[in-house]
């Protein structure tokens, strides 16, 4: 009887270990495409931000962001966030940061103009917020 249940409890810590190395590699695959860094030229990085973006998405394109400036010793950056319907505050404030990290960096970072009202309180606020931003 005790080799039946030591049988069923060695199969499922096996079947958990391997359901959860699964979720994890599908976590960092979805990690992956959420916050895609292309290359369009050696040293000239393109970061498209499409979709909802909240704290923790702009964290992961920081992330992103950085590691590939990095390893690609670019220049510059285009950052375009055209794609992104709204940003609220927190949002609009850590993608200041990540504007001035990159410069601290070395590169110049290029966002591709805004073409709504949204956009145009994004830009006057990082105009006042971080002036030493391009």
């Amino acid at each position: 009887m005790k080799l039946v249940f030591l049988d069923i409890e060695l199969a499922v810590e096996t079947y958990t270990h391997a359901r959860e190395s699964t979720m994890q590699k599908q976590r960092e695959a979805i990690r992956e495409l959420s916050t895609p860094v292309l290359r369009i030229r050696d040293q000239l990085p393109l970061l498209p931000i499409i979709g909802v973006i909240d704290t923790h998405r702009a964290r992961l394109v920081t992330d992103a962001l950085l590691s590939t400036i990095r390893s690609s010793r670019a220049k510059v950056v285009v950052m375009d966030v055209t794609g992104v319907a709204t940003i609220d505050t927190q949002v609009t404030n850590h993608l200041i940061r990540t504007v001035a990290s990159v410069e601290l960096m070395g590169p110049s970072v290029v966002v591709p103009l805004l073409r709504d009202r949204a956009g145009t309180r994004r830009a006057r606020a990082r105009s006042q917020q971080a002036p030493h931003c391009r």
